[in-house]
């Protein structure tokens, strides 16, 4: 194990430094950017206010299936279930349903004296209809983030950190560990970390980036990451993510009950993005190495797989049957002509999950449009496509209990937002 990681890592910094900028410009998430430093010791403040609904729709005319196990509970329930597709049938298990809540994001950012500067990020939703319990109001710390700057090379971040710097909103997930296969449902990709970066850009090299990540239950590093991006041209970027993660062993003995020890496995992941202002396109590639578990990028807040993911037993067959390649492009409407000053954005983005696993296929896409009214009203929509293939009839379970007996589910998500954007937020989500 430990072989193969030295090769991997001797690998990863030749790749890296084989990346030569040919620009000397400064990557923006390296300067600081998101905070006003002229302004020591000025807090600013920002607040999104959002309405926001889930419309599920399914396919019709699917076989269903209940399996041998749910005969007896079909028959008693053939006229209600008749009309309904076998993905309806185990969503309504899953207790999924069309759904509306207010939202808002507050933000506070902050830039300190020597250098240091301070974000943070908090979301509040009230669902359906607030009465005052706990189950109908959530609230999410998405940035805590503090920041320090040595000099213009060198800086260290630490806290609940927001990695956005590709082109991509997939980008991260495999190397950095969230599971969530969509774009929806997702809360923005957040690390928890300790970060060392190093900005070499104007010495012809890439930005450097070097973490850990703790785990909560108990004072541990799970996850140790290493990283770089790049410029090849002003139109051509690169990233690239390597890291080292452990798992533990409560993690794995209801799967694998011998198992006496931790072990780790690798990922990588690898983007590389074209950007003129107008057009953004990308292609992202990613693995798992020496992994075993139930199978990653299964499992978000819209993923009908949540616990009936495909188990990985074979630690060498992980990188081919966590293989997930992406590819996305988005249009800047209103860069093209004044007339459509108010559409910013319309985007497009796909990824096969389980690409050279001979069990499943899952397909998913997401397809996003951005409109600004009155400069702070903005309109968004975005539509989540999800078809999942087996090669064989599988039974899915809901709370251990077997519901289904099918070879392929698929399901959409239509995703509506009206907000209005107060102050100077500095990190839009």
């Amino acid at each position: 194990m430990y072989k193969k990681f030295k090769i991997t890592f001797i690998l990863f910094v030749i790749a890296c430094l084989q990346l030569s900028a040919q620009e000397a410009t400064q990557n923006l998430t390296f300067q600081g950017f998101d905070v006003d430093t002229s302004k020591v010791n000025a807090p600013s403040f920002g607040i999104q206010v959002s309405n926001d609904a889930n419309i599920l729709n399914f396919p019709k005319g699917e076989t269903f299936n209940p399996g041998l196990y749910n005969n007896s509970l079909y028959n008693s329930q053939i006229d209600k279930l008749k009309n309904i597709s076998s993905s309806e049938y185990l969503a309504n298990n899953l207790g999924w349903k069309s759904s509306f809540w207010i939202r808002t994001d507050l933000w506070v950012n902050v830039a300190l004296p020597h250098k240091t500067n301070i974000y943070t990020l908090i979301a509040l939703r009230a669902m359906n209809m607030d009465s005052g319990s706990p189950d109908d109001f959530s609230y999410t710390l998405l940035n805590m983030e503090v920041e320090h700057y040595f000099d213009k090379h060198f800086k260290v971040r630490f806290g609940r950190l927001i990695n956005k710097l590709s082109a991509s909103q997939f980008y991260g997930r495999i190397a950095l560990g969230a599971s969530d296969a969509h774009v929806f449902g997702r809360t923005p990709f957040v690390c928890d970390a300790l970060e060392f970066d190093m900005n070499f850009k104007d010495k012809g090299l890439p930005v450097f980036m070097v973490g850990v990540k703790p785990q909560f239950n108990e004072f541990d590093f799970n996850t140790f990451y290493l990283g770089a991006h790049t410029n090849l041209s002003p139109l051509f970027r690169t990233y690239l993510l390597y890291s080292l993660n452990k798992q533990q062993v409560a993690d794995l003995t209801p799967y694998f009950p011998y198992l006496k020890n931790e072990r780790y496995y690798g990922a990588i992941e690898a983007e590389f993005a074209f950007d003129n202002k107008t057009v953004v396109s990308f292609i992202n590639i990613g693995t798992n190495m020496n992994y075993i578990g139930p199978a990653l990028h299964y499992s978000g807040a819209r993923d009908i797989l949540k616990r009936n993911e495909p188990l990985i037993i074979a630690p060498n067959s992980s990188i081919k049957e966590t293989l997930l390649p992406s590819a996305g492009v988005a249009v800047r409407p209103c860069l093209l002509t004044p007339k459509l000053s108010f559409f910013k954005r319309a985007g497009l983005e796909c990824e096969i999950n389980g690409l050279l696993d001979s069990r499943i296929k899952s397909y998913n896409a997401y397809l996003n449009l951005k409109f600004e009214f009155f400069k702070n009203l903005n309109f968004e929509y975005g539509y989540n496509l999800n078809i999942t293939n087996y090669n064989q009839n599988n039974t899915f379970y809901v709370s251990g209990k077997p519901v289904l007996y099918t070879d392929k589910l698929s399901y959409g998500v239509n995703y509506l937002r009206l907000c209005v954007i107060f102050g100077k937020p500095s990190r839009q989500m």
